[in-house]
């Protein structure tokens, strides 16, 4: 008697645990099978590159963003509703800047950093809207993206990532 109680109480657990685990795996993001490509574009560079947007924060929960200046030799086709992005903090380490050996992480060796901040953080989001440079997406972002001019040096990117049929 026992047992089955013991039994039914662990079935339970494992259908919350998949409920949460699905959950999770339901929160990635694909592209629509409408945008999904089935030729490499002219040039080979598949995807689109844009700066973040100078001076400009983007915060945890955040579902819009203004697209900063476009690299011309990527994909260039216009930004379009179900596009995948991936945004990405490049840069927002910090170093020691004196022109010794304590370049870098401070210890002699002329390398390293002090600090790596939030450089390598990414996520996919995709485009729900698009008004000119102003892009609408979906889910809301987790994680801060910063872009700054000064010290420490902080930059994001907003990458369009295509999708390819095969």
């Amino acid at each position: 008697m026992k047992m089955a109680w013991l039994s039914k109480v662990f079935a339970r657990l494992a259908v919350l645990n998949a409920t949460f685990f699905c959950a999770f795996a339901l929160a990635q993001v694909c592209a629509p099978l409408a945008s999904l490509l089935t030729t490499i574009p002219p040039g080979g560079i598949v995807n689109d590159f844009y700066a973040g947007n100078a001076s400009t924060t983007l915060n945890p929960g955040a579902t819009t963003l203004v697209l900063g200046t476009r690299d011309t030799r990527g994909y260039t086709t216009t930004m379009a509703i179900g596009d995948l992005l991936l945004v990405i903090q490049m840069q927002d380490g910090t170093i020691n800047t004196s022109n010794s050996n304590s370049y870098g992480n401070g210890s002699g060796s002329g390398n390293g950093s002090t600090a790596l901040g939030s450089a390598g953080l990414y996520e996919f989001v995709r485009v729900t809207a698009v008004a000119g440079s102003n892009i609408t997406f979906t889910p809301g972002l987790i994680n801060q993206y910063r872009y700054s001019g000064g010290a420490p040096r902080q930059r994001y990117q907003v990458i369009r990532v295509l999708q390819f049929a095969s």
